[in-house]
């Protein structure tokens, strides 16, 4: 979608409702969605033409959570691998259909019609959303880390989702210097490390194992452009006779009320 209108929206609509039956040989019956303004107007109008049931909920989070799936993919190929957005964009979304799914036992693209109208069994109910939580590294001090950036930590900032890394050099995770460790403090269960003069939790820092090795490019050698002087062009000399004269005659100005 160019831009987030009922119309654009009914567009995007229209060719859904295609490609579904043009792949699945069946009719949508009902299409989930938020109360957002994208989906009101000639996107609703449209929706109640075609006889399809409209359902709306808060949040369609399981969307969201494809779309940030998708969104990861493009930047990678688009602003990390410098390819353009529509290569990106086809073989970004190949490769999340194209992904095995534990809830589903197989890939989203290989599902077909009659699955979907007999209804696809979900597998592994029973996962916890909040798993237990893992065990945190130990690091010792002295030991050299990079730590996670404001950009990945609150979530209140602009562009603070991962898979904006790529757009922005403000915006990417990890610090590029390579930090030690100064101090540690144990507070509550887990131990704090002093890094950069501020204070970390284990799971803000990453381990820097081995050698550092510094990458210099050559600097260019720019060539100086040599110094051409100007030619001078010759002009006439001023004089009574060369001076261009008009043939209005200038009269003395005149100033109301004297």
């Amino acid at each position: 979608m160019k831009s987030k209108s009922g119309i654009a929206s009914r567009t995007c609509l229209k060719k859904l409702i295609r490609d579904f039956k043009e792949k699945y040989k069946l009719k949508i019956s009902s299409i989930v969605m938020d109360n957002g303004p994208e989906f009101q107007k000639e996107h609703l109008e449209y929706i109640e033409q075609q006889g399809i049931k409209p359902i709306l909920v808060s949040k369609v989070w399981w969307v969201e959570r494809r779309n940030s799936m998708l969104m990861r993919e493009i930047a990678f190929l688009r602003e990390g691998l410098g390819y353009k957005f529509e290569h990106a964009f086809i073989n970004a979304l190949k490769k999340v259909n194209g992904t095995y799914c534990r809830k589903i036992k197989k890939m989203p693209e290989e599902v077909t019609g009659d699955e979907l109208e007999k209804g696809i069994r979900h597998y592994n109910k029973k996962l916890v959303r909040n798993p237990k939580q893992k065990k945190q590294p130990v690091f010792k001090v002295k030991q050299r880390v990079r730590h996670l950036l404001k950009s990945a930590m609150d979530v209140n900032t602009i562009l603070w989702k991962s898979y904006n890394a790529f757009r922005d050099p403000k915006t990417h995770i990890w610090s590029k210097t390579v930090y030690p460790i100064t101090d540690k403090k144990k507070k509550g269960r887990l131990v704090q490390y002093l890094v950069n003069n501020k204070w970390f939790w284990p799971y803000q820092l990453q381990l820097v194992e081995g050698t550092v090795i510094k990458l210099q490019a050559e600097k260019k050698i720019v060539k100086k452009k040599k110094y051409v002087p100007r030619k001078k062009v010759a002009h006439a000399e001023i004089n009574q006779q060369n001076i261009r004269r008009g043939s209005r005659v200038r009269k003395q100005t005149s100033f109301y009320g004297r």
